[in-house]
């Protein structure tokens, strides 16, 4: 099988098949990039991780305008 990238940008394979199907070495990083699942479970990993790194900011920021709504409310619901 061969792949080449005859509009000037990288081929990039994805080598989903166990035993894999290409050659590690045709990546050079450069005209083609090979990914295969492990190199694919290492990305998700360190995407995650810092994905992660956010979580608890963002559940304050759920928690502070949830107080603010439920204050919201309360107010209306007993103003009326």
């Amino acid at each position: 099988m061969t792949c080449s990238a005859t509009d000037g940008r990288p081929a990039v394979i994805l080598d989903i098949a166990v035993p894999r199907d290409f050659d590690p070495g045709i990546h050079d990083g450069d005209r083609t990039c090979l990914f295969n699942i492990d190199d694919l479970k290492r990305i998700r990993e360190r995407t995650l991780a810092e994905r992660m790194k956010h979580v608890v900011a963002a559940e304050a920021i759920v928690a502070a305008e949830q107080r603010r709504f439920l204050s919201d409310w309360t107010r209306r619901m007993h103003g009326r």
